[in-house]
């Protein structure tokens, strides 16, 4: 009798040793997939936060703290209100508002914060609606921020250089067309002045057309 009970004792010991052990491989699975996505998020090129059902951001990756020049602790917990400038905070609403699975505003002028304040960045910012957890219809909203400035730069260097080169052809064009016709006073003038008399006075006035020509 007593070795059944000790044997019932032994036997839930050993089964709450092996659910521990099954937990304890699920938590570690668990955080190394949480450590995965984190450095999935911080790798990425374009800044991302996570506005949450309440308003408040709830994720600031690395690069957004580059492009914007705020720190992560500055930000998590703060309304958009209170991060960004009005033409982002609208930007943000109308792509929300756009279509159901969120949606993108092109060239949005961005004014960061700190070291960077007196520069005006262009950004494109996408949204896209974050999936519920179970038992809630809303857990928030994604938004992407694309730095497109120096890109918006060269474009505008490229329009530039090609408004300059149809303005040289266009030159080239209309020098051709003057360039005819004065080839032609200026080889009549020398012929005139071969036949010209110096003492006569209109001499003078061919060599002014010859020499302007």
């Amino acid at each position: 009798g007593l070795v059944t009970a000790l044997a019932g004792q032994v036997a839930t010991a050993i089964e709450n040793a092996r659910l521990y052990r099954e937990l304890h491989v699920k938590a570690a699975e668990f955080d190394r997939l949480r450590v995965f996505n984190e450095h999935i998020l911080e790798s990425l090129d374009d800044g991302l936060l996570v506005v949450g059902g309440d308003g408040a951001v709830m994720r600031w990756n690395h690069a957004l703290e580059r492009i914007y020049g705020l720190r992560r602790g500055e930000a998590v917990g703060r309304s958009l209100d209170a991060l960004f400038d009005a033409p982002v905070v609208s930007a943000i609403d109308a792509a929300r508002q756009s279509s159901a699975n969120g949606g993108t505003e092109d060239r949005v002028p961005m004014r960061p914060r700190g070291g960077r304040a007196e520069t005006t960045l262009l950004v494109n910012i996408t949204t896209v609606p974050l999936l519920p957890m179970p038992g809630r219809e809303w857990a928030g909203t994604i938004v992407m921020f694309e730095d497109v400035t120096a890109r918006a730069h060269l474009e505008e260097q490229l329009r530039v250089s090609e408004r300059m080169a149809s303005l040289g052809l266009l030159a080239a064009g209309v020098a051709h067309e003057v360039n005819t016709p004065l080839t032609g006073v200026s080889s009549y003038t020398q012929m005139l002045l071969e036949q010209a008399d110096p003492a006569d006075p209109r001499t003078g006035v061919l060599e002014k057309i010859e020499k302007q020509t």
